[in-house]
């Protein structure tokens, strides 16, 4: 299927990252206008230079949004690093550094981009929480685990109030690619066929593959949801970096 997006006008925020620029990329292969808000540029679309930590930064970028296309139909945000010490390991610092980029970043982007989907009655979020902390906590993950699971929960608890307006809001729980084992060699433990039933990392594509359907037509009646994209990592209620 082909056009599934045909009209729409979508941002990707931390788009330049390996699952922003899949999502940026598959939605524009759907036919969405699509932006791209970073701090580098993905080819083939277009681009907004944003500090997304930059609340008024990330203001001037959706204006400049709907005053150049009319609209903002779809949102999708994938901002995030990945981060892994033991929690009495932590400082304040890495306390703020996780939730600025793992979760302010977001709620920045919706604070400033929902309006303009109130006025036209119509919209989609799609945020991207990780696998750690969407719905299982993690012993050396933390505060990654923290940012995760507030980002899902506030998804839903936004949601509450935006479908009554026509805006669909919806979260992908993220498994782990093989970016992340480079980027924190602890997930190293999280690729064993154990832990993850189908035996491997996940790509960036298999995210973009569910966002796609998040902001499409075909998911009109999906709000407040939480989709998980793992492998069928589903298992237990709990899982520490040890048991793997």
């Amino acid at each position: 299927m082909s056009g599934r997006l045909n009209g729409k006008v979508a941002i990707v925020t931390g788009g330049a990252g390996p699952i922003g620029s899949a999502i940026a990329k598959a939605y524009a292969a759907e036919g969405a206008q699509v932006v791209v808000a970073d701090t580098s540029a993905v080819d083939g679309v277009d681009f907004v230079e944003t500090d997304m930590k930059d609340r008024e930064q990330v203001k001037a970028m959706a204006k400049a949004v709907a005053d150049k296309y009319g609209k903002i139909d779809i949102l999708a945000n994938a901002n995030g690093i990945y981060f892994s010490k033991p929690f009495l390991e932590c400082t304040d610092e890495d306390w703020w550094n996780v939730m600025d980029t793992n979760l302010l970043t977001d709620i920045y982007a919706m604070w400033e981009v929902l309006p303009y989907m109130i006025e036209a009655k119509s919209g989609a979020v799609v945020n991207i929480a990780s696998k750690i902390g969407a719905n299982r906590p993690n012993n050396e993950a933390a505060f990654q685990s923290f940012a995760s699971g507030a980002l899902v929960h506030v998804s839903k608890c936004i949601n509450m109030d935006m479908a009554k307006e026509g805006i669909r809001v919806n979260c992908i729980s993220a498994g782990i690619t093989e970016d992340a084992i480079e980027a924190a060699p602890l997930w190293k433990n999280f690729i064993d066929p154990g832990v993850i039933p189908m035996g491997r990392t996940m790509k960036p594509e298999e995210v973009a593959g569910a966002a796609v359907y998040l902001a499409s037509d075909e998911a009109s009646f999906v709000s407040g949801a939480l989709i998980e994209v793992d492998g069928g990592w589903v298992g237990g209620e709990h899982m520490t970096a040890r048991d793997c």
